[in-house]
């Protein structure tokens, strides 16, 4: 897994290449970089990368808004890939159900779940056993849809995917319903 760093690590693994480089950032185009990363080491190399480029291309010596806000649809486009890869992986394992129950559950309560509490609430309505339930909560991990860290709880790998899940999720089952509908019409 790629854990996600906190956010000290975050501001310094952003702002450090370029101070090394002797190219000022301002605090706002930095805190602009920072949101856009999400502690999410692909993240923070991609707006890096953007914004380096960017600079690079227009001859610049400091960084500003402006010169992040010229790569924000590089970085969003970026950031949307890797979501449609990891929302593919999870409909293709025919989880979106199970995925969608889990989300609800990690973002209901302010202190995330431990793991078996993930895989009880998999469980519960179901006709599924443990083993079972085990098996998605393990399908899931491997997909990045949440991650375990080492206080031995559960928490969204990448926090920003849960949104993207969520309306991409409502998408798929409005469609569903849609054919369905169509469907018993015929």
């Amino acid at each position: 897994y790629i854990n996600r760093l906190d956010s000290d690590a975050t501001r310094e693994a952003l702002s450090k290449p370029f101070a090394d480089r002797g190219v000022k950032v301002s605090d706002e185009a930095l805190k602009l970089m920072l949101s856009w990363a999400d502690d999410y080491p692909f993240f923070i190399q991609a707006v890096g990368s953007e914004v380096w480029n960017a600079k690079e291309k227009q001859g610049r010596t400091e960084v500003d808004v402006a010169l992040v806000q010229s790569v924000e649809q590089a970085v969003h486009s970026e950031r949307g890939g890797l979501y449609k890869k990891i929302y593919r992986k999870i409909k293709n394992a025919d989880l979106l159900e199970q995925a969608h129950k889990s989300v609800a559950f990690i973002e209901a309560d302010p202190e995330p779940p431990k793991p078996e509490q993930v895989i009880d609430y998999l469980e519960e309505g179901t006709s599924l056993k443990f083993e079972d339930a085990l098996g998605i909560y393990n399908q899931l991990l491997d997909a990045s849809l949440f991650w375990e860290f080492n206080d031995d709880r559960v928490y969204p790998a990448i926090p920003s995917f849960f949104n993207y899940f969520k309306k991409a999720y409502e998408r798929q089952r409005a469609s569903r319903a849609k054919s369905n509908s169509v469907k018993s019409k015929a």
